[in-house]
């Protein structure tokens, strides 16, 4: 009798197992290689293309600032990669992944820009101003960011020129000048700062 259970219990051991078995073959997708979505190395190891969720630890820029964040941001097939780096002595976060562009400008001459679809900078050249100009981002996003944006002092006390706003959309973010008296249209100022800071996906 006890030799017939032991029997009974091997039949039964042996069909989870086997039905185990066959479940892990059927749905491979549960079991990728953990090394396909988290990767690390150089920058010159980064991979070309790349598919969210992927995400890759760069280890050699910027020097001494640590270990680099490589998101894949998929805004197409494939995906391109954005650089978050954290510098771990100031605990500054900054943006990476392409540098925007001004598409119209803000003066006849002169426009300068810096940083990244995050954040950054335009100086207004110094020719003849307009009341609008466009920053096209170097990556587009999935939904329109929500972006803050500012006209900055040139210099401690200077004089408070005009107001700015912006609307942004998935490719790009355009400035408004105003007048802070008014609230009327008005042209920006050569030399003005106009920075912006945008959130989003």
């Amino acid at each position: 009798m006890r030799r017939s259970i032991a029997i009974l219990v091997g039949v039964v051991a042996a069909l989870v197992l086997l039905g185990l078995a066959m479940l892990i073959k059927a749905q491979p997708q549960l079991y990728q290689a953990p090394a396909l979505l988290l990767q690390n190395g150089t920058v010159a190891q980064l991979p070309g293309p790349c598919v969210r969720p992927q995400v890759f630890f760069a280890s050699d820029v910027p020097v001494g600032s640590g270990q680099n964040l490589y998101f894949c941001d998929m805004t197409g097939t494939p995906g391109h990669w954005t650089q978050m780096a954290l510098n771990p002595r100031v605990n500054h976060l900054t943006g990476g992944g392409g540098i925007p562009v001004i598409t119209v400008h803000f003066n006849t001459s002169g426009d300068s820009i810096a940083g990244s679809d995050l954040d950054g900078v335009v100086t207004v050249g110094s020719g003849t101003a307009t009341s609008r100009g466009t920053v096209s981002f170097a990556h587009s996003w999935t939904n329109a960011p929500v972006c803050l944006v500012q006209n900055l002092l040139t210099a401690p006390g200077a004089a408070k020129l005009q107001g700015v706003t912006a609307i942004p959309t998935t490719t790009a973010l355009t400035f408004e000048g105003f007048a802070f008296a008014t609230g009327v249209e008005t042209n920006f100022t050569n030399g003005e700062l106009l920075s912006w800071h945008c959130v989003g996906s």
